[in-house]
């Protein structure tokens, strides 16, 4: 029986007080849901440190979830418009996408991920879409926009035509990181899908995970196109 592969889910961290206090995990489980479904096996990845070695050497791929801005020094920037940081998340998040693209393995950031994935390999950010572009993709139920993208986007062979993603963000990716490119924009120019040249390193500006069950194999691809890269 092949074996089925290991996909890593970074999660995030809520600090609360009552009724228990504590740090605690937190993750949508439509993460977990969607690789069960294209054949993978999720684990939950939380750490404030570089990520150990050991654990790269299981993980067969990840997906680098949704959640705060960076902190824009990462990138080599001031604060201009950028939200709380969670520091700890970005130190093992950059070092768990640095450890695993040395070895190649494959690698799926989704929102925040999307991000983490262009500056843990050189990139940089726009902080503010709204200040700086004057383009709102900000966070609001039910907001929605266009999505195109080019021949060479990995979402080619399973995408449908012109569709709409959600919306949630208020950063974008802007320079990208040496072996990335852009296969994927929003009507207005911004970029919402990027992926390397030549290693299986994709990333998503919106949500899939909240989609894929009304979107079919359409969003649900995103997913089986990680799982599939573990086992080649």
């Amino acid at each position: 029986m092949q074996k089925r592969p290991l996909i890593g889910i970074t999660v995030w961290t809520v600090d609360r007080n009552e009724p228990h206090p504590g740090t605690f995990i937190h993750s949508n489980v439509k993460y977990m849901q969607a690789i069960r479904l294209v054949g993978g096996v999720p684990v939950y990845l939380a750490g404030d440190c570089p990520a150990e070695p050991e654990l790269i050497e299981k993980l067969d791929g990840i997906i680098l979830s949704g959640g705060p801005d960076i902190e824009p020094w990462r990138y080599g920037k001031e604060n201009e418009g950028s939200g709380e940081p969670d520091i700890g998340r970005d130190e093992y998040e950059i070092s768990l996408v640095q450890q695993m693209a040395k070895q190649g393995k494959p690698i799926l950031g989704i929102c925040r991920g999307a991000q983490v994935l262009n500056v843990a390999l050189g990139g940089t950010m726009i902080q503010d879409n709204d200040s700086v572009l004057g383009i709102s993709h900000a966070s609001g139920h039910g907001k929605r926009h266009e999505l195109k993208i080019s021949d060479e986007c990995f979402m080619k062979p399973f995408f449908t035509g012109k569709t709409t993603v959600n919306s949630t963000h208020h950063q974008s990716v802007g320079e990208l990181a040496p072996g990335l490119i852009a296969t994927g924009w929003s009507e207005d120019g911004v970029i919402e899908v990027i992926q390397a040249v030549d290693k299986p390193f994709f990333g998503v500006q919106f949500h899939p995970e909240r989609i894929f069950e009304a979107r079919g194999e359409s969003i649900l691809g995103i997913f089986r196109t990680l799982v599939e890269a573990c086992g080649k």
